[in-house]
C-alpha cells in the first residue's frame, strides 16, 4: 500500500473482496448486502416505465435465448421483430441500430467473447411477460437453429446444450429429445468431453415432460459420457439408474395396468426396450470392470449376452 506521503487525496481506492481484510483494519470496510426480492423488482419495474412497445417486444424475443451474439440476433430480429406485413429483411444499418439498443441496456451483460445476456432478474421478468404463444415458436426456433449448429464440431457442444434446453421447451419435447439422444452418443462416442455429462444429465432430469423410455435411455447416456471420461464411480451410479428405469418399463409392459394404455407397445418397440436394456448391462461390465469389481463385471456381461442372443440370435454380431 502506498504511505501517507505517497498518497493522494484526489484518489478514491476502492477493494471489492469476499470477506473483511485483516491488513485493511484501518480501512473503511462497507458489506455488500444482496438487493431484496422487492428491491430487484423495483429495478425492473423503473427499467419496463421507460420501454416503448417495439423495444418491448424486441426484449421479450431476444431474452428467450439464454445468450446471443450478432449472428443470432439478426436472425431472431428478422424471424420474429418484423412485423407481419414487412417481408424485407432488416438492413444492415437497421439491424446494428436494434442491437445497439439492446446491448447498451444495464441489465444486459456483456460476456467478454462477442456474446451478451440479460440480467438474471430482468431475464425472468421478459420470459413472464410476452405472450406464450410467441415463447413457444421462439423456443422451437431456437431448437432447430442449435440443432443445426451441432453439425460444426467447433461449435458441438454449446449447441447441443442450448439444443437441449429450447427442446424441452418446445411445443414437441419428446421428438426434440428422441434426436438429442441420438446426437449426444455421437459425441460420445466421437468427442468425449467432461462437459458432456452435464449436459446430459439435464435431459434425465427432465422427468415431467418425457416419457419414461426416454428418461432411461437418458440415464443411459449420462452414464456412458460419464464412462467416457473416466468418471467410473458416476457413470455406475448413472447407469444403474438406469437399468433399473428399464426393468420397471419391461414390468409395466409385460404386466399392463388396466386403462394404462401409455404403457402398451408393439413388438418393435418392446424389442427397442430390451435391446437398450441389454447395453445398458454390457456398458454395466465395462465400468464394473474398470472399478476392479469382476465379479459383477461378468455377470453384466452374460445378462448382456443373453438378451442379445435371444433377441437376436447367437451368430449375430452383436451377440458375438
Amino acid at each position: 500500500m502506498l504511505s501517507q506521503a505517497e498518497s493522494s487525496p484526489y484518489i478514491l481506492w476502492v477493494i471489492l473482496a469476499e470477506r473483511p481484510l485483516d491488513w485493511m483494519a484501518d480501512a473503511q470496510q462497507v458489506a455488500v448486502v444482496p438487493m431484496a426480492g422487492w428491491e430487484r423488482a423495483l429495478h425492473v419495474d423503473d427499467a419496463r416505465d421507460s420501454w416503448d412497445e417495439e423495444n418491448r417486444r424486441q426484449f421479450e424475443v431476444v431474452a428467450i435465448a439464454r445468450h446471443w451474439d450478432e449472428t443470432l440476433f439478426r436472425q431472431l430480429a428478422n424471424q420474429f421483430l418484423r412485423g407481419e406485413t414487412n417481408a424485407e429483411a432488416f438492413s444492415e444499418e437497421s439491424a446494428q441500430e436494434k442491437l445497439a439498443v439492446l446491448t447498451e441496456s444495464p441489465y444486459v451483460l456483456a460476456l467478454g467473447d462477442g456474446t451478451w445476456r440479460w440480467q438474471r432478474e430482468m431475464r425472468e421478468y421478459l420470459l413472464a411477460s410476452g405472450p406464450l404463444e410467441r415463447l413457444q415458436a421462439v423456443h422451437d426456433w431456437l431448437f432447430e437453429y442449435y440443432r443445426t449448429l451441432s453439425a460444426d464440431t467447433s461449435q458441438e457442444l454449446e449447441a447441443l446444450k442450448e439444443a437441449s434446453y429450447h427442446g424441452l421447451a418446445s411445443s414437441q419435447p419428446q421428438a426434440a429429445m428422441d434426436w438429442f439422444l441420438v446426437a449426444v452418443l455421437s459425441a460420445v462416442e466421437q468427442r468425449p468431453h467432461p462437459a458432456i455429462p452435464d449436459i446430459v444429465r439435464s435431459v434425465a432430469e427432465a422427468s415431467t415432460v418425457l416419457k419414461p423410455a426416454q428418461i432411461a435411455l437418458a440415464h443411459m447416456r449420462w452414464g456412458q459420457a460419464l464412462a467416457a471420461v473416466h468418471d467410473w464411480n458416476g457413470a455406475e451410479q448413472a447407469l444403474e439408474t438406469a437399468l433399473q428405469q428399464w426393468l420397471a418399463i419391461e414390468e409395466r409392459r409385460t404386466t399392463p395396468q388396466e386403462n394404462d394404455s401409455e404403457e402398451q407397445t408393439s413388438d418393435s418397440a418392446a424389442q427397442e426396450i430390451q435391446l437398450a436394456m441389454a447395453q445398458t448391462w454390457f456398458a454395466l461390465a465395462e465400468v464394473y470392470l474398470a472399478l476392479e469389481n469382476s465379479f459383477d463385471s461378468l455377470k453384466s456381461a452374460q445378462m448382456a449376452a443373453r438378451i442379445w442372443g435371444e433377441l437376436l440370435g447367437e451368430d449375430s454380431l452383436s451377440y458375438a
